[in-house]
């Protein structure tokens, strides 16, 4: 009995062998290919939820990471819902700038001369500086004391102050500083500001000098902080002028600080500023006219600013929205011949869906 139930069971067991061994080969393969990615799935999830409950942030979050090797989704958290990117937006701009520029590339800045005028040509440099705009204002009075006109031109890109969505009223300060295809100090002025006399105004001093820049001080040294009303300076934003109102009190034995503050319509400060630097050096100027007309003229200065690598470095680590949208502007000019808001967004446009093959039919891009 016992003899013809062992010879059963072998019997039968050999029947299921083939069965048993394509078991388990199926099952332990699928579980060599997926454990990986089980195992990285597991991990996400686990150390994303800790980092947001962490942070307890008041935000909609929206994330979704995809394997390089196989395109597998290891982790997703409102993936599919539209979101405002805000400052994540400067990844697609230097990336897009980064193809259409290359790393090597030099914003320039150019000076020409045509018979006795000058043109200043404006090539979009987020690195000029006022001691550059100098600097080009002595080499030029080295073969000249006068010019008839200071051309200023400024085509390459269009003449809006902000980026789309910008609001006129951001207010002062140098993360909202306009834009424009001649920047300098990116378009602000630095205020130095210290203590005077007990109950007199604070001493001011600012650089660089413009006579469109006016000061109305209504601060004052105090020696205790009782009551203190902080230091400030605001800019007659309202009015859209560049009068800057001082107010607050400094302490009397405070040292000296500094704050920087965005200009209005830098088009006309920064060729103001030009010529007030000729007119230092001994240059006259009779007249100053913004022209975009293409003519020939004889190069006679042409100032590079650093390459974009070092620019797009300062943009992301600093999240600077101005040389963003200078960057958003060039690539759209030269794909398109037009350096605006728009022509730069249908660029970034096309190098994601030609590029990077992601499609953008749902995409709306509003500035750099």
């Amino acid at each position: 009995m016992v003899k013809n139930r062992i010879t059963h069971f072998f019997s039968k067991s050999f029947k299921l062998y083939p069965i048993l061994i394509y078991c388990i080969f199926a099952f332990s393969c699928s579980s060599t290919l997926n454990y990986s990615i089980k195992k990285k799935r597991r991990y996400f999830q686990k150390n994303i939820a800790l980092i947001l409950e962490e942070a307890n942030l008041n935000a909609t979050i929206g994330i979704k990471i995809v394997s390089l090797e196989n395109s597998k989704t290891l982790y997703e958290l409102n993936s599919k819902r539209l979101l405002i990117p805000a400052s994540n937006m400067k990844l697609l701009t230097f990336a897009s700038a980064l193809e259409s520029l290359g790393p090597e590339y030099f914003f320039k800045t150019i000076i020409g001369k045509d018979k006795e005028n000058i043109v200043l040509i404006g090539g979009g440099d987020p690195t000029l500086t006022s001691y550059n705009l100098d600097s080009l204002a002595r080499v030029i009075s080295i073969d000249k004391t006068n010019i008839d006109t200071l051309f200023i031109n400024t085509s390459i890109l269009d003449t809006l102050d902000y980026g789309m969505g910008w609001m006129w009223d951001e207010g002062s300060d140098e993360f909202s500083a306009p834009i424009s295809a001649i920047t300098v100090d990116n378009n602000c002025i630095t205020f130095e500001y210290s203590p005077s006399e007990m109950g007199e105004p604070a001493q001011i001093n600012f650089s660089p000098y413009s006579n469109l820049i006016s000061i109305e001080n209504q601060s004052i040294t105090v020696n205790d902080t009782v009551d203190y009303d902080p230091f400030r300076i605001d800019r007659d934003w309202v009015n859209q002028t560049n009068k800057f109102i001082i107010s607050g009190e400094v302490l009397k034995e405070a040292i000296p600080d500094t704050l920087k503050k965005n200009i209005y319509n830098p088009r006309n400060y920064n060729a103001e500023l030009f010529e007030h630097f000729l007119s230092s050096h001994g240059v006259k100027t009779n007249h100053i006219k913004f022209s975009n007309v293409e003519k020939k003229i004889d190069t006679l200065i042409v100032h590079e600013s650093k390459p974009f690598w070092a620019v797009s470095k300062k943009m992301m680590f600093e999240s600077n929205n101005q040389i963003a949208e200078l960057l958003l502007r060039k690539i759209g000019y030269k794909a398109f011949g037009i350096g605006s808001s728009q022509s730069g967004s249908k660029a970034i446009k096309s190098f994601l869906f030609n590029k990077v093959n992601i499609d953008t039919n749902s995409l709306r891009i509003a500035d750099g």
